[in-house]
């Protein structure tokens, strides 16, 4: 087959931002011209089209502290030491430095994994092949770069042996030394066999990983996979929820729909008595509350376990406020895994109860909370609490 126009094997990676790229046509040998299909590009998505589960499995990441966290990344796209020092007041500022990048530049998704590749973390670019099931050209030219050291020997190998079989097969080359070639003994196909040596006959093809001289290198080539449909896609993603779930709490079951909790309690460990007391007033009204100290298994990672709990198996959080909660910084980890949960789902998902006067935390003032110290509201307390339960 010929090649008309060849260009780059990356060349749809090689614009970062451009949302078209040049077209490969090849021509077969009965004359006709096709255009051959390309996997999806990171060219072709845009930051700002990413899902609010993409994003936030990323910032989980680039939000914990490290040498190339988000603060490295929001200095790499052109941000300003202020704009990076404002943002360290924000509950999720890796968030906060993609929305900003999105509305300046309308970064792709190529844009985005090079600044982490050139920030080494790779870590995040695959998670963000897994959550988008595109293929990162940074691997992908890693891979055809220690493949074109292998092809560069083939060649090499190849027109050596080529070489030496011309020298030895050639009847009218002069003796060593120089002079005329001796004529007295005829040379015959007989005898011109026997001079060359018992080799395998030498044939350069064609493969991924050894292509003609001349020709592009090519990209590495994978087995078509299985088509998948939505819903078996949402099936499987389901059941790898609910069996991590089963490893996470106790005498875990799957429900009949919903979630398994109705409410998840954080609260300071000596505010116990509080949570313990508004458990038993989820039982009255048949509702299921999760207690970590209770509900959930020994021996696992607290902050994932945490996270993934309030996400996927309960229904809202209550956070019982006093002054030792709003100085613990786990407690402040369960704050926010529940208030990113709550805009993005556009409900009450993060309920906040003042048990004892403190001052309001800045993440959650905006949203509406009840008090167990105002006397106004005492009467009703409960009966507005168990409501917004429901």
């Amino acid at each position: 087959m010929t090649n008309i126009g060849q260009e780059n094997p990356f060349s749809s990676f090689a614009s970062e931002s451009s949302e078209t790229s040049e077209t490969t046509i090849v021509v077969g040998i009965d004359g006709r011209a096709t255009t051959p299909t390309t996997p999806t590009s990171p060219t072709s998505i845009k930051v700002g089209d990413l899902r609010y589960r993409t994003r936030r499995q990323v910032a989980l990441r680039m939000n914990v502290p490290h040498m190339n966290d988000w603060r490295m990344f929001a200095d790499s796209v052109g941000f300003s030491h202020l704009e990076i020092k404002n943002w360290e007041r924000e509950h999720d500022p890796m968030n906060a430095v993609l929305d900003d990048w999105i509305a300046a530049k309308v970064p792709t998704l190529y844009d985005f994994m090079r600044v982490l590749a050139e920030l080494g973390r790779f870590d995040v670019i695959k998670t963000l092949e897994e959550e988008t099931r595109v293929v990162s050209p940074f691997t992908l030219q890693e891979r055809v770069s220690q493949s074109s050291d292998i092809r560069e020997n083939d060649v090499t190998n190849n027109a050596r042996q080529l070489e030496s079989l011309t020298l030895v097969a050639s009847p009218n080359l002069p003796p060593p030394g120089g002079g005329v070639p001796s004529l007295t003994t005829p040379t015959t196909p007989a005898s011109l066999t026997a001079q060359i040596p018992q080799q395998s006959p030498v044939s350069i093809t064609t493969s991924p990983l050894s292509p003609l001289p001349g020709n592009p290198p090519a990209l590495p080539s994978n087995p078509p996979s299985p088509m998948v449909t939505v819903e078996e896609e949402e099936q499987s993603e389901a059941e790898d929820v609910e069996a991590k779930l089963g490893d996470l709490i106790r005498n875990y079951k799957t429900p009949d729909k919903g979630k398994f909790f109705d409410v998840f309690l954080s609260y300071h460990e000596e505010d116990v008595a509080f949570a313990l007391k508004l458990d038993q007033k989820c039982k009255e009204n048949s509702l299921s509350a999760c207690l970590p100290f209770r509900d959930l298994l020994l021996g696992i990672d607290r902050y994932s376990a945490i996270d993934y709990v309030i996400q996927h198996a309960c229904k809202r959080t209550v956070i019982i406020l006093s002054p030792k909660y709003v100085k613990s910084e786990y407690n402040e980890f369960e704050t926010k895994v529940a208030y990113q949960l709550s805009p993005a789902q556009r409900q009450n998902l993060l309920i906040p109860v003042i048990y004892q006067k403190c001052k309001m935390p800045s993440l959650v003032r905006r949203i509406l909370h009840i008090d167990y110290t105002n006397e106004l509201h005492r009467p009703i307390f409960w009966e507005r609490l168990i409501d917004s339960l429901k």
